[in-house]
């Protein structure tokens, strides 16, 4: 482990420790202060941070300047070290730079750069433990603090909604699988953070995070014997709308069905929106999962999605039924 890294650790659990409100970053000036608002607003939008050299420059198959950056230190993300990046925006071979990057359409590290994005525009230098934003020097330290800040609060989805059929249910889910509960931690004030249309939310709310292994996936990538960690806040119900109205639903946190360790579920989940946190959430507290026993569907009250299902055959068969109807 780098030093570096050691270092976001050590301030992740300095927040916890404190509370996410004894953790705000103090700062000299107001360029400072701009400057990290701009860095706060590129890690919430990147799926990759990292720090490395500028090694060499080639010309690619389009005929254009290529840079490779060998990746150093990784301050966010999965990646590896040593590995290289090649990327369209200018550096100058030997010196360091800090890379925010979000993910492209294609497979990461390819020879055009379309496998990540940089979200800052261009690649910030780095140069005695300082990197130049905005014409702002901003210490590497003050900012991996920061990270460590944010990471302390989850990125939410910016909605959850309510689904009156199967169908939509099915559609609305990134991942359907069986899964067990392996262990619920206590329930805490979480702090959220959520964004759309340029909106941001902060909010905290009592959560869990659940430890599932899956058996079996419907949809989605999961295989057997992964393991998945699941954002359970029943208190989401108060933001819940129907999908096909936009209509708020009416369900509070109090009738939000319970998860029990040990017990196997259906799960119908959504992906967070912060790649770097590898968190899912049930679709929406309601209809999130469904308890099995046997080949019994423990439908709970308020889950008209599946009200009429009763056995998890006939619930397997129905969603691959509407799967199986969504134009590819």
């Amino acid at each position: 482990m780098s030093n570096r890294l050691g270092k976001i650790i050590l301030c992740l659990i300095l927040c916890l420790s404190l509370g996410i409100s004894g953790c705000a970053l103090p700062v000299s000036s107001a360029g400072e202060a701009r400057a990290l608002a701009q860095a706060r607003q590129n890690y919430r939008q990147a799926s990759l941070v990292v720090s490395g050299t500028c090694t060499q420059v080639h010309i690619n198959a389009n005929g254009e300047n290529c840079y490779d950056f060998t990746v150093e230190e990784i301050l966010a993300g999965d990646s590896q070290a040593g590995s290289v990046i090649h990327c369209l925006s200018a550096m100058e071979v030997g010196k360091e730079y800090l890379l925010y990057l979000e993910d492209g359409e294609d497979a990461a590290h390819t020879e055009d750069m379309q496998g990540y994005a940089l979200v800052s525009g261009e690649p910030l230098a780095l140069s005695q433990g300082a990197v130049t934003l905005n014409g702002q020097s901003i210490s590497l330290e003050t900012l991996i603090l920061d990270m460590a800040r944010l990471d302390a609060t989850i990125s939410a989805p910016s909605a959850l909604y309510y689904y009156d059929s199967l169908e939509e249910l099915a559609q609305g889910a990134d991942d359907i699988f069986i899964g067990q509960v392996e262990e619920i931690a206590p329930s805490r004030d979480t702090q959220f953070h959520s964004q759309s249309n340029g909106t941001t939310v902060e909010q905290v709310l009592p959560a869990s995070i659940v430890t599932i292994t899956a058996f079996g996936s419907t949809k989605g990538a999961l295989k057997y014997g992964d393991t998945v960690k699941m954002v359970h806040a029943p208190a989401m119900n108060a933001d819940l709308i129907n999908a096909a109205t936009l209509l708020a639903e009416p369900y509070s946190s109090d009738q939000a069905p319970e998860l029990k360790e040990g017990a196997i579920y259906l799960f119908f989940t959504v992906n967070g929106p912060d790649a770097k946190q590898n968190y899912i959430f049930p679709v929406n507290p309601m209809e999130g999962f469904v308890r099995i026993q046997g080949d019994l569907l423990l439908v709970p009250y308020g889950n008209r999605a599946m009200a009429d299902i009763n056995s998890l055959d006939a619930a397997i068969q129905a969603i691959r039924a509407c799967l199986e109807s969504i134009p590819s």
